[in-house]
């Protein structure tokens, strides 16, 4: 079984992901496989291209977020680019018997709707993810841009079998989890 777990910025997903991981559970984070993509020189070429930000042969992920947040036409750019590539990723490591849970960034429109049995949605109030944001060295205008130029949070919602609200603590967070992972490993077994 693939279990996506969904959620826009700053929700959590990556915590979720971290406390799988100490359940035993098989995680792929999407934005690894990201920085897999980022590491191909075909794929630098086209970000240097379509972009220009790529400095010393690197693509310059802060100088290239600037350009596509806030503007959905080169997102929409961007995201042409790299979605295919990571599904390319994400279908060879999931390949074969047992469940995968995978940390997705961007879910609606990456192609990916189809690809899971399951979506849990990690969700909490905007102003914790600003907060979030700005703990990882955003400014407010930047967490606000990047928030706004993301699928609502709603959507993911309203597209998720399980919810997990991921404001209160880390250890209501992880009882919720544990729930659903007792009810995807009961599926499995039956």
């Amino acid at each position: 079984m693939k279990i996506a777990v969904i959620g826009a910025i700053a929700t959590g997903k990556s915590t979720i992901g971290e406390m799988l991981r100490e359940m035993g559970k098989r995680v792929l984070d999407c934005d690894r496989l990201y920085d897999e993509v980022c590491a191909q020189s075909d794929y630098i070429a086209s970000i240097e291209r379509t972009f220009g930000a790529v400095r010393d042969g690197r693509i310059d992920r802060k100088a290239l977020g600037d350009i596509v947040f806030g503007d959905p036409r080169r997102l929409a750019q961007l995201n042409a680019l790299a979605h295919p590539r990571i599904k390319e990723l994400l279908r060879a490591r999931t390949a074969g018997d047992g469940d995968w849970y995978v940390e997705v960034s961007v879910y609606v429109g990456s192609g990916l709707e189809g690809f899971f049995d399951r979506v849990i949605c990690a969700h909490c109030p905007i102003e914790t993810r600003v907060q979030r944001l700005a703990s990882r060295g955003l400014t407010r205008e930047q967490a606000l841009r990047r928030i706004v130029a993301q699928t609502p949070q709603e959507t993911l919602i309203a597209l998720a079998d399980d919810l997990i609200d991921t404001s209160a603590s880390k250890e209501t967070t992880r009882a919720r989890l544990k729930e659903i992972v007792q009810t995807v490993d009961n599926r499995a077994q039956s």
